[in-house]
């Protein structure tokens, strides 16, 4: 039953998909989204975030993006405003496998800085340096997904750093208007984020 519910989502999306194929990757959009995160450890933590952002191309095998996250923290009790400001830099390998291939990895680079009141993800504000690894699947030309890692620390000590395992969906409902699924953890800081954004094409 499960099987025939899945199959019959894509089928519907398949049938709602834009003329032109679409996914995360190699494509021009403003994101605007909400992020709730929560802790798993021992620590009882917990934060809500808006999210903005900006993607584009910077040439046919690599894009750029910048974004800014602001919202509030509280880690046992205490209270705090968050925020994080970064670029990213992407490399995608969209035939990889072939000349119609719909697994594209990429690797990418960022660069932030954050600053907590009330720390939840690392235990210092500052300077971050992010890594990435992962690959997109594109299920039908208008739903793709992904899946990846995202190692990142403090540029002023190494040593504090950690790896997030991110996963989500996005589905472009037309040319122009979007949605992004995400989920999100934290390894060293136990952390589970999950978020949801509206993406808007302008290209």
């Amino acid at each position: 039953m499960n099987i025939r519910l899945c199959t019959f989502f894509i089928f519907v999306l398949s049938c709602s998909q834009p003329l032109l194929a679409k996914s995360g990757l190699g494509e021009y959009y403003y994101g605007f989204g909400y992020s709730v995160v929560d802790g798993s450890g021992d620590l009882e933590r917990k934060g809500n975030f808006l999210r903005l952002s900006a993607h584009g191309l910077n040439d046919s095998a690599s894009d750029l993006s910048a974004y800014v996250d602001y919202g509030s923290v509280d880690s046992n009790g205490t209270d705090g405003t968050s925020w994080n400001l970064g670029v990213n830099y992407l490399v995608h390998y969209e035939d990889l496998t072939g000349p119609n291939s719909r697994l594209h990895p990429f690797v990418g680079l960022g660069f932030s800085y954050l600053d907590e009141e009330t720390p939840i993800r690392l235990k210092e504000d500052g300077f971050l340096w992010s890594l990435f690894l992962g690959s997109e699947l594109k299920i039908t030309n208008s739903l793709s997904a992904f899946l990846g890692g995202t190692f990142y620390g403090l540029w002023s000590e190494f040593g504090t750093n950690d790896l997030t395992i991110d996963s989500g969906l996005t589905w472009w409902i037309d040319n122009e208007h979007g949605v992004l699924f995400e989920y999100a953890h934290s390894l060293d800081a136990e952390l589970n984020q999950f978020t949801i954004k509206y993406l808007y094409c302008w290209q």
